[in-house]
C-alpha cells in the first residue's frame, strides 16, 4: 500500500478500496500564535508537535499581506512575520485543554507575541477562518495575476523550515514577483502560490527563475519537490536535482516491473 499509494497512476489501477475510519475526536481545541520571527515560529512548532498537535498551521507575512489587502479582517498585530494555527483533539474536553494550556505557555516562553485560545466550536471556527481566508481572496484579484502553483508544496527537514521560507521570499523578492506562502509546519511542507503578471512580455522567463531558483533552495537544505501533491509531468524533469542517479534508477526498476509496456500514465516520475 505504501509503494501504490503515491504511484499517480504508474504502477497499477485500483478497481477497489477499503478504508479503515477513525471515530471522530470526542473534544478539540485550537491556538493562534503570533511570532515576530520565523524561527521562533518553527520553535513553537517543534514544541507543538511534542505536545500532540493533530495540525500545525503556518501562515506567513507573505500570506497575512494578501489576506489584508483584499479585505480580510484579521486577528493579528501589525508586523507578524508568522502565524501558527494549532488544533489539538482528544477524548475530553479536560485533556484538550490541559495540552492547550501547555502549548500556549510554551509559545509565551518562545517568544509569541500573542496567543488566541479557542475551546469552544465557534470559537475554533473563526480561528480557522484565518487559514481558508487566501483562496477567495486570490480568485478576486486583477486579472491578469495569476495564483500559479509551479512550485506546489516543497518539504524541507523541520530544522530548516525558516531558511526555506526566507529563501522563497528571496527567490520571489529577485524576480519581482508577489506570492503566498503557507503550509504545514508540523512537518515542514510548504505551499508557495506567486502570483505571476501575466499582461508583462517577461512573466515566463519569470516564472522559469522561480521555479529554478526555489528547486536549487529545496535541494541545497536536503528537501522533496513535493510533500503532497505529487511529482506529476511538471517536477519529474527536475527529479534529477534533488534525488541520487542510484534513488532514480530503482524508480525506473520498479517501474518496469509494474508496467513493463510503460503505457500507465508515461512520463509521471520516471522521464520518457
Amino acid at each position: 500500500v505504501d509503494l501504490l499509494v503515491g504511484s499517480e497512476g504508474t504502477l497499477a489501477l485500483f478497481t477497489e478500496i477499503e478504508l479503515r475510519l477513525e471515530p471522530t475526536p470526542a473534544a478539540s481545541a485550537s491556538l493562534l500564535g503570533e511570532f515576530r520571527s520565523l524561527d521562533g515560529a518553527v520553535r513553537a512548532a517543534a514544541e507543538a508537535r511534542k505536545l500532540g498537535a493533530g495540525a500545525c498551521e503556518l501562515l506567513d507575512r507573505t500570506f497575512l499581506e494578501v489576506a489584508t489587502s483584499g479585505g480580510a479582517v484579521l486577528p493579528v498585530a501589525v508586523g507578524a512575520e508568522g502565524v501558527l494555527l494549532v488544533k489539538l483533539e482528544g477524548e475530553s474536553m479536560r485533556d484538550v485543554g490541559s495540552r492547550a494550556r501547555a502549548i500556549e505557555q510554551a509559545f509565551r516562553r518562545i517568544g509569541a507575541a500573542g496567543v488566541t485560545m479557542a475551546l469552544d466550536a465557534g470559537a475554533e471556527r473563526d480561528l480557522w477562518e484565518l487559514r481558508h481566508a487566501v483562496s477567495p481572496i486570490l480568485s478576486r484579484l486583477d486579472p491578469s495575476i495569476k495564483s500559479m502553483q509551479f512550485i506546489e508544496d516543497s518539504a524541507v527537514p523541520p530544522e530548516h523550515l525558516a531558511d526555506y521560507v526566507r529563501g522563497v521570499r528571496a527567490v520571489l523578492e529577485r524576480h519581482k514577483v508577489k506570492g503566498v506562502i503557507f503550509g504545514h509546519a508540523g512537518d515542514a511542507h510548504i505551499h508557495v502560490n506567486p502570483l505571476i503578471d501575466v499582461s508583462q512580455p517577461d512573466w515566463r522567463a519569470k516564472l522559469d527563475g522561480i521555479l529554478d531558483g526555489v528547486v536549487a533552495l529545496t535541494a541545497s537544505l536536503g528537501g522533496t519537490l513535493t510533500g503532497e501533491h505529487g511529482d506529476g509531468r511538471l517536477r519529474t524533469p527536475l527529479l534529477a536535482r534533488v534525488w541520487t542517479d542510484a534513488a532514480r534508477e530503482r524508480f525506473s526498476l520498479v517501474k518496469r516491473c509494474f508496467d513493463p509496456q510503460g503505457i500507465l500514465n508515461p512520463g509521471v516520475k520516471v522521464p520518457l
